[in-house]
């Protein structure tokens, strides 16, 4: 349910609002939004103020500063969809080292749309050092310290949602780097057949799903010769 503030909370009954689930109902409101559906305008807006209220006056949840400064990655990626919130992002990307690796990815898109090509670089130069691949596969190890587990918890988190929102960053700033194929093949192979072809969670369900459509629009938005002329 949306707050009074404009944030959302996760029950019916009074609660403070959570900066990781507005940036994600908002987020899933706007890509609703692209793909034609229609929204809530006023809903988004008033999500949108209080995102922009969090990053800028830096307020603390009981959930901890892995969570506050992971969500306010993900809040400013929203906001960057309109190139707004450029004077946010020295003081979120300051905190870089206290966030999770799938975090990077959003600042790291984040810094492209704001033309920031330095920070750009330097973000993308950490993913390549943090990729571990195959032959067929490529993934983004999240680091394994005990102290960051807490807040990966809370935010949901899954290898795929990280291997996800890499790509997605990936194929904003390096569209036609070599990786990409590997990775959404890693996405792939991550499915469990006992699920039924599913991933583990309905949330990195949800990643993976948004990463994979964006690849194929991008990447493999041709439809093969054989099977259009067969088509006919």
């Amino acid at each position: 349910r949306q707050n009074w503030d404009g944030g959302f909370r996760y029950w019916d009954e009074a609660a403070r609002s959570s900066p990781y689930l507005t940036a994600w109902v908002t987020f899933a409101w706007l890509e609703g939004k692209k793909a034609g559906f229609k929204v809530d305008e006023q809903a988004i807006d008033r999500a949108m103020n209080y995102l922009d209220n969090f990053v800028r006056n830096g307020e603390a949840t009981p959930w901890g500063r892995y969570y506050d400064h992971t969500s306010r990655a993900f809040a400013l990626w929203l906001l960057s969809r309109d190139g707004k919130g450029a004077d946010l992002f020295d003081r979120i990307y300051a905190k870089r080292k206290e966030i999770p690796l799938y975090a990077h990815a959003l600042l790291m898109s984040t810094a492209h749309r704001y033309g920031l090509s330095s920070q750009r670089e330097a973000l993308l130069r950490e993913f390549r050092a943090k990729v571990v691949e195959n032959a067929k596969t490529a993934h983004f190890a999240e680091s394994a310290r005990e102290e960051d587990a807490y807040g990966l918890q809370v935010l949901m988190h899954s290898d795929v949602q990280t291997d996800a929102i890499a790509l997605m960053a990936l194929l904003e700033v390096v569209p036609d780097d070599p990786l990409l194929p590997k990775v959404m093949a890693g996405i792939m192979d991550d499915r469990d057949p006992q699920k039924g072809g599913q991933w583990g969670t309905t949330h990195a369900n949800a990643w993976a799903l948004l990463a994979a459509g964006r690849y194929f629009t991008a990447i493999e938005k041709e439809v093969p010769y054989s099977l259009s002329a067969g088509a006919r």
